[in-house]
């Protein structure tokens, strides 16, 4: 399977917890990590997960982001192989 990467960022914890739930609900998709960027209290949340998975997670979680006025960008790697080994088991 090609794995790739899903890459949300948000404004403070709340919204990163928020959008992280968001998206293993809305897609089969697995957290990574969230992490804390320096500066302005931004979070970055990584998923991973086949790429329509990927993309319809990330879709979501900036909808309610954007609802919640916590958005600050979103991204999606297709086939990132080298993040394959993060997934959590």
């Amino acid at each position: 399977m090609n794995e790739s990467l899903g890459l949300l960022e948000v404004k403070g914890l709340l919204g990163a917890i928020t959008m992280a739930d968001v998206m293993v609900k809305a897609s089969n998709v697995h957290v990574v990590n969230i992490d804390r960027a320096n500066g302005f209290g931004w979070f970055t949340v990584k998923i991973v997960g086949d790429v329509g998975a990927v993309q319809s997670a990330i879709q979501a979680g900036s909808s309610i982001a954007k609802e919640m006025n916590c958005f600050v960008g979103c991204k999606v790697i297709p086939r990132a192989v080298s993040y394959t080994h993060l997934r959590a088991h």
